[in-house]
């Protein structure tokens, strides 16, 4: 990995080329202008593994350029790939429920890849503070995550569903 600290100005450009950007703006106008001072940009190369399951997440991380595979690996120690994000895709909306959480999948990037990554301690106390964006941010990690449980219910029927 290799972060970069772009300025406030450089990262609110790359949030407003996120698909949730207008959704945003228009519930919370000054939401974005907020949350970017607290970003900054992971670069990562093609196979560089962004985070393992199980390990503490402490940020949300939007997808702005490459590929990334979410995979879970099995006992036998072999990786089954569950997911794809790419750009304007949320990893980490579990660091929006506190300091406890974990990564629940582990992630590879197919290609060079970067990421808008926030610190989920500083993006909750944003939500505190300013209700509007916090129901707006929540909204949009909670379309990710159905987003999400419908392509691993679709996997599960792919590998066990009955075919007649």
């Amino acid at each position: 990995m290799n972060p970069t600290h772009p300025s406030a100005a450089s990262i609110l450009d790359e949030l407003r080329d996120l698909p949730l950007c207008d959704e945003m703006e228009s519930c919370s106008p000054g939401g974005l202008q907020a949350l970017a001072p607290l970003g900054r940009i992971d670069k990562h190369a093609t196979d560089e593994v962004l985070f393992h399951s199980g390990e503490r997440n402490d940020g949300l991380r939007f997808v702005i350029h490459g590929r990334v595979a979410l995979y879970l690996c099995d006992p036998s120690g072999d990786d089954h790939t569950v997911g794809t994000a790419s750009k304007g895709d949320l990893l980490g909306w579990s660091a929006l429920r506190g300091p406890e959480a974990t990564w629940t999948v582990s992630a590879r990037a197919t290609r060079g890849t970067r990421c808008l990554v926030f610190p989920g301690q500083a993006v909750r106390a944003l939500c505190d503070q300013d209700r509007a964006f916090g129901y707006c941010l929540m909204r949009y990690a909670f379309e990710c995550v159905a987003g999400r449980l419908k392509d691993a219910r679709l996997q599960l029927l792919d590998v066990y569903g009955e075919r007649r």
